[in-house]
């Protein structure tokens, strides 16, 4: 029974060794932790080297391999050819974050001696060029007698994974490429020196182990003189130091699990914030692309391949008066046109004429409402491409029904305004008719005078004296008349509105001028008071004229018994304006009526006196010129309109010298 027992516990240890064999040949030698193992892992040291890591790549773990070559050779293109190789393959393994080598240092001179161009990054195969690269290196990369070139690998960690996995490759590439003259050696540098450590260790653990195993049994046989005793001393110490071993390795792993997990959970769970942050930038984005779309001026409408209407915005529902629910999936592109221009719009669309194939800019067209109106549009389009293939179309449509609206208004407004004139230089043609006829009938006398003189025979001396005296009088009434016509000429010209540099005092001398013979015969005294050296202001001359010419008619009107009309024009420094005045002694204007002179179509007059469009456009003048007219009065009292009209800079130091009428 007790050898029976004895094998079984002997199997039974047998088997813990041979389990703890086989799992403690995976026990690592060297360091698990990255930073200095004498230090916690959150020690200042520790922080600092992972950060310097991590941000700038500036490793205090460096690994060195020794390049050996005959002497003066550690330049020759064959040996910088193999470094260059070493180099690129250590690039390339986890853990390592750069490398320093001759031949990393021959290509960047080399792009830096053309211009930095990437292409250049090359060795060349110009011994010369790689001496005289290689005599300007420093002398950290080789030494003085040139036999001996050094590798820095900057690594990561100096944990054992990371040492194993360099000292493992280094070694292959040696077994690859080493000769008789190039040899690669490894052990230097920090990292090297504990790599070359952890492999001596390796080394000699399994043999010291051995040693203290037979130590140990030669000490048990010694003193029990019995093999039994050896074994039963043996085993218990075999199979605990090898379960220990796996005992580490397992505890390892362990940590290395909790560590992976602990990791995944970390990325996990940033991995959810970022798909959150990024979920809601794409939330983000698409309603403030949704609220351009919909909050656009102009009607938008974006259809898929096959024409259908995929998108259609509030802009384009108020255009065509169709909900969106009936247009959306339902109609197509082109059944939004009228008759006739959906095929040329196709047409353009496809042409060159409008911006490109697959684009249309600014094209006129017409489309047709929920009421079968038509619609005037100027519209854009373009045929988005995706993967070289056309996946829809995209118009922007404006409505051009106020516009043209508008346009139709201002040629009215156009109309009016010639229509004004075209009355007051029909009261101005009506009040210098008598002024024109009598000259003309002055003119005709002396011209029947001097045709019954001639009649008489030939003329003596006396007789042309007074025809010379005859001739000057017709001269001058003629000249009268030409100048009354020609003023009348001016003020019915139809011309556009263009600014230019006007003297103020000038326009409101030919206005008296134009007006003088109506006032005359209806008793009405004209008094001016114009400021001298006026600097002049930018507008439009026949305008202006005009603004004045409707007011002091007005003020004609007023004062059907005759009066006074006062007209003046000063400068006020302050405000940077000239200021025009009319002010007439005529019947007023009640507060009822104030409230309303400006309007078109306005009028106090009795029917045939006027179409009151006068001081409406008197408003619009003035305000086109940027200016402000303000109008005082009381019933029985007369009426001052008042006109500011601004001076702009470039024309303050211009100013009027000539002497005006008083």
């Amino acid at each position: 029974m007790l050898s029976t027992g004895l094998f079984q516990v002997t199997v039974f240890f047998l088997l813990l060794l041979a389990l703890g064999a086989t799992v403690s040949h995976r026990l690592k030698i060297g360091d698990l932790d990255p930073g200095a193992p004498e230090l916690r892992p959150d020690s200042r040291y520790n922080r600092d080297v992972a950060f310097m890591n991590a941000a700038y790549g500036a490793s205090s773990d460096v690994f060195a391999v020794m390049v050996k070559t005959p002497d003066g050779a550690c330049a020759a293109y064959e040996t910088v050819m193999r470094v260059d190789a070493l180099e690129w393959e250590l690039r390339q393994l986890p853990g390592v974050e750069t490398t320093s080598t001759l031949a990393g240092l021959n290509r960047r001179v080399m792009m830096g001696m053309n211009e930095a161009n990437p292409r250049w990054y090359e060795l060349v195969k110009n011994q010369d060029m790689l001496n005289t690269i290689t005599a300007g290196a420093p002398r950290g990369l080789y030494n003085d007698s040139c036999n001996l070139l050094t590798m820095y690998i900057f690594l990561k960690d100096h944990k054992a994974d990371t040492l194993s996995r360099v000292v493992r490759h280094v070694e292959h590439f040696a077994a690859a490429n080493d000769t008789k003259d190039v040899k690669f050696l490894m052990a230097a540098g920090s990292a090297g020196i504990e790599a070359a450590t952890n492999i001596v260790v390796r080394q000699a653990w399994r043999i010291m182990l051995y040693l203290v195993y037979g130590v140990v049994a030669i000490l048990c046989f010694v003193t029990f003189r019995s093999w039994k005793a050896v074994l039963v001393a043996m085993l218990p110490l075999v199979v605990t130091s090898m379960l220990a071993e796996a005992l580490m390795v397992a505890l390892r792993r362990a940590r290395e699990r909790f560590t992976s997990r602990s990791e995944l959970k970390d990325y996990t769970a940033l991995i959810e914030n970022r798909w959150m942050e990024t979920s809601e930038e794409l939330a983000r984005t698409f309603h403030i692309q949704k609220n351009l779309i919909e909050s656009s001026i102009d009607g938008i409408i974006a259809c898929n391949k096959e024409g259908k209407i995929i998108i259609c915005n509030k802009s384009m529902e108020r255009m065509l008066g169709y909900p969106r629910s009936e247009l959306i999936g339902i109609k197509s592109i082109d059944e939004l046109f009228c008759p006739g221009e959906r095929e040329k719009f196709r047409s353009i669309l496809a042409s060159d004429e409008f911006g490109g194939p697959g684009r249309l800019f600014v094209y006129e067209s017409s489309l047709a409402g929920a009421d079968d109106s038509r619609i005037p549009v100027q519209l854009s389009a373009t045929m988005p491409v995706q993967e070289e293939v056309e996946v829809g179309i995209v118009c922007f449509f404006r409505d051009e029904r106020e516009i043209r609206k508008l346009a139709q208004e201002v040629a009215n407004q156009a109309r009016l305004l010639h229509q004004d004139k075209m009355i007051s230089l029909g009261k101005l043609a009506a009040s210098v008719v008598h002024e024109i006829n009598n000259p003309l009938a002055g003119i005709l006398n002396y011209a029947r005078l001097m045709s019954k003189i001639l009649s008489r025979g030939n003329l003596v001396l006396e007789a042309a004296q007074k025809f010379k005296s005859y001739l000057s009088l017709m001269e001058s009434e003629l000249e009268r008349c030409s100048k009354i016509v020609s003023n009348l000429l001016a003020f019915s010209r139809k011309s556009k509105l263009e600014f230019s540099p006007v003297d103020i005092n000038e326009l409101l001398s030919k206005c008296v001028d134009l007006s003088s013979h109506k006032m005359a015969l209806q008793n009405i005294r004209v008094e001016t008071e114009f400021a001298r050296e006026l600097p002049m202001i930018r507008g439009d001359f026949n305008q202006l004229q005009q603004c004045m010419i409707n007011l002091i008619f007005n003020a004609i009107d007023a004062m059907p018994q005759g009066g006074a009309l006062f007209l003046g024009s000063r400068f006020d420094s302050s405000k940077n304006v000239i200021t025009l005045q009319v002010q007439d002694t005529g019947c007023g204007i009640s507060k009822e009526d104030l409230l309303y002179i400006f309007d078109p179509f306005f009028t106090t007059k009795t029917e045939g006196k006027g179409l009151g469009l006068g001081l409406s456009t008197t408003f619009g003048i003035i305000d086109r010129h940027k200016g402000t007219i303000h109008v005082e009065s009381e019933p029985g009292k007369g009426t001052i309109f008042r006109i500011e009209l601004p001076v702009s800079d470039s024309l303050l130091n211009t100013r009027d010298s000539a002497k005006m009428p008083s």
